[in-house]
């Protein structure tokens, strides 16, 4: 990533650009809140990031996801001495220019890279009120603990990506804690994990729908959003992005042209094809759900 946060000090944790390509980070997946209350890296404020970032700016969310990471550091040195320390994590909101357009498309074309090259993601999905929520009694076998995607923070359409492009994925829930990787998933509700939980070379189609089931705060990100996405399948089925046109891959234009929406009396939305040049034709023309 362009920019990391440094945690190696809680008391001077700070915005560093362009860290070695060795150095560890963990990524943070998280819900939006409104704007007067996320804390945000703007053109106003980044020299001042770069300083320091105060404790008490943070939200609860980030306050305890960096909690966890500084000691999951803490054994991670331990047990691998030969490697890198970990002492850097990356925030959408305070990695990424705000208020800067060029700054902002610039950083969500990589951001297939940031959650493929992060040691771990820590997806924040308890609620705003931290990652550490008292939890009540789990039940073996509780499927809707067992089942991320009912999750709220799930629900979040930048968080699908983040999720599948993530070689670790641990979920602070509010009532447990679960893990997902390339091999298995694992939750406290069930002591029997899962294997191959999540596969990048699954029908395209059933990305799409699915992406389509989940909110974006700006609908003008319906195609943004699913880049990383895209890319990944690309690669792991051969095909170049020259090929891959609003949403729809060439190869196999004529069936991903037979979209028809969950609504049958939803248009194109007018903002979001002329924001963003998206076809009418395209699945990404609309707001509501689409099958394929």
């Amino acid at each position: 990533p362009t920019r990391l946060i440094d945690i190696s000090d809680k008391d001077n944790m700070r915005l560093v650009e362009r860290v070695t390509t060795r150095s560890h980070y963990i990524a943070l997946s998280h819900r939006w809140i409104e704007a007067s209350k996320m804390p945000r890296c703007v053109s106003s404020n980044i020299e001042s990031l770069e300083k320091n970032i105060p404790w008490s700016a943070l939200t609860r969310n980030f306050q305890d996801a960096i909690i966890f990471i500084q000691d999951f550091a803490s054994w991670y040195a331990k047990d691998h001495p030969d490697e890198e320390p970990i002492q850097y994590v990356w925030i959408d909101s305070l990695c990424i220019i705000q208020d800067s357009i060029a700054d902002w498309d610039a950083e969500s074309k990589l951001m297939c890279s940031v959650y493929e090259g992060a040691l771990l993601t820590v997806a924040a999905a308890a609620g705003p009120d931290g990652c550490f929520a008292e939890a009540e009694r789990v039940y073996k076998g509780f499927d809707s603990l067992r089942t991320p995607s009912r999750l709220d923070l799930m629900t979040r359409g930048w968080v699908m990506q983040e999720r599948l492009l993530s070689r670790r994925f641990v979920i602070f829930a509010p009532n447990e804690v679960m893990w997902e990787c390339y091999e298995s998933s694992q939750c406290e509700c069930d002591d029997k994990g899962e294997h191959a939980a999540r596969n990048l070379r699954n029908w395209w189609r059933r990305l799409v729908e699915r992406y389509t089931t989940l909110d974006l705060t700006q609908e003008s990100d319906r195609l943004p959003a699913i880049m990383g996405l895209a890319i990944q399948y690309g690669r792991r089925t051969g095909q170049e992005m020259q090929d891959y046109i609003a949403g729809i891959w060439r190869n196999s234009l004529p069936l991903d042209l037979l979209w028809h929406t969950e609504n049958p009396s939803s248009e194109p939305d007018s903002q979001n094809l002329k924001a963003k040049e998206t076809p009418s034709w395209s699945w990404a023309s609309c707001r509501s759900q689409v099958r394929m």
